[in-house]
């Protein structure tokens, strides 16, 4: 009976101690604005067994978000839900399994040869149709853990602003319709 007391005790201080740090914002990115251009962009077939699942574009979320020891992250959606990311969810010398964050970009129609006709050079000035093109080398295929990926669950996850965790069992951690990712610090006492 009292080691039960004892661990209450030490379950309550503990939740106390908790409750009452402070974090301040390190870091905020709003999706909307957010400029994808120098990131290292990939596309991916996701695949569940041998079916496809769905093609999309995705950015290795630790090249948004560097993400320190002692930080939290705070990713709000666009109904104002807030969801928290573990620096353990998200360092990736901890874990080495990534999380990837999808979002609407032109597919490339790169082959095994870059051709740009003249029509196409005006392009060039922007780097758009290179942006474009060199923006789809990295071609990805992973293989889903999690099962049962019926056409209402496909729509439902595999769209742009979506956070996923493709190594994972289910889709528990996965976010949809990110809005904004705040970075968050635990003060110092």
């Amino acid at each position: 009976m009292n080691i039960f007391k004892l661990f209450l005790l030490f379950m309550l201080v503990t939740n106390n101690s908790f409750s009452n740090e402070e974090f301040k914002i390190v870091k905020e990115i709003e999706l909307k604005t957010l400029n994808v251009t120098n990131l290292n962009k990939m596309t991916i077939e996701f695949k569940s067994g041998k079916k496809k699942v769905a093609k999309n574009k995705a950015i290795k979320f630790n090249e948004i978000v560097d993400i320190c020891d002692e930080c939290i992250a705070e990713i709000e959606d666009t109904k104002g839900n807030l969801f928290y990311l573990s620096s353990y969810d998200l360092n990736k010398q901890i874990n080495n399994q990534q999380a990837l964050l999808l979002f609407n970009e032109k597919f490339s129609s790169l082959g095994d040869t870059l051709v740009i006709g003249e029509d196409e050079l005006s392009k060039l000035e922007g780097n758009e149709l290179l942006d474009i093109e060199l923006g789809s080398i990295t071609n990805v295929t992973y293989g889903l853990n999690s099962k049962n990926w019926d056409t209402k669950n496909k729509n439902k996850y595999f769209k742009p602003k979506t956070l996923v965790f493709p190594f994972d069992n289910n889709t528990t951690r996965w976010i949809t319709d990110i809005e904004k990712i705040r970075i968050l610090k635990r003060k110092a006492k």
